[in-house]
């Protein structure tokens, strides 16, 4: 798959990101819609989902970080940190995590971001970001409607409302149900050919979305919008970064005192 430089994109290129062990595939027969396994039950139809623009990317880092977050501490208990937890308990749990997170209390608590960031940080190693060379109002519509705010609109539940005004942030317009910038995807059906298709670098050439984030960040870590997990996270990826690459140094340095030993 041929590779570009962030640096060569613009504020209205068009970012999606997969799986390392996609791109094979990917590299044979494009992008093919689907239903992803975290929208099933959410999206109605298939489709690609993309984010517009550097800052895009960034938006869409911080839902996913308040999306993950509930997922891990919510009714999903997507790592199984409390699967051995009486029926009793698990309803005080989530009473108290219904309200650490409405009320923006999650923000604060280390813990719990301790979990998530080591969570993530791993989740974006292993992905990685490509640009889709597409055309609006052939492969999507730009004023096309989020079937998730639909859904919102359509249900009568005011507590998973309000769960998903905090997780979609303050880069989302809930007042509408049209797709925000950073979660557009292509018209139902539309499969992305593997020509239109390139894989997104750093201008250091590394191409794990960590490193992509980490970087577009630097760019744009003044944009005032409150408190974010993103901002932590990313002092958190900082300084887990310089750790291995320290611990890296010295195993390389050992081995080469191995080295000398034997010869």
């Amino acid at each position: 798959m041929e590779k570009i430089s962030i640096e060569e994109l613009s504020e209205n290129s068009l970012f999606h990101f997969t799986h390392n062990s996609n791109l094979e595939n990917i590299n044979s027969d494009g992008i093919l819609p689907k239903i992803g396994e975290n929208a099933t039950g959410i999206e109605r139809t298939e489709k690609t989902f993309f984010s517009k623009g550097e800052l895009g990317v960034l938006k869409a880092s911080e839902v996913w970080l308040r999306w993950l977050m509930n997922r891990i501490f919510g009714v999903r208990d997507r790592l199984g940190l409390y699967k051995a937890e009486s029926f009793e308990d698990r309803q005080k749990r989530l009473r108290e995590w219904t309200h650490e997170f409405l009320e923006g209390n999650y923000l604060e608590d280390s813990d719990k971001k301790e979990v998530l960031f080591e969570y993530f940080y791993n989740y974006l190693k292993e992905r990685t970001y490509l640009v889709l060379d597409i055309e609006e109002n052939k492969d999507y519509f730009l004023a096309d409607e989020d079937e998730n705010k639909v859904n919102l609109v359509q249900m009568d539940n005011k507590i998973t409302a309000d769960f998903a005004k905090v997780m979609y942030g303050p880069f989302s317009n809930m007042e509408t149900t049209t797709m925000d910038d950073w979660n557009m995807h292509t018209i139902t059906g539309t499969t992305i050919p593997k020509e239109r298709i390139k894989q997104v670098t750093t201008p250091d050439g590394k191409t794990d979305m960590l490193s992509i984030v980490l970087y577009v960040y630097s760019k744009y870590k003044d944009m005032s919008h409150g408190k974010l997990l993103l901002d932590d996270f990313i002092e958190y990826a900082k300084k887990k970064q310089a750790l291995e690459e320290m611990l890296k140094g010295e195993e390389k340095e050992d081995d080469q005192i191995n080295y000398s030993r034997i010869n």
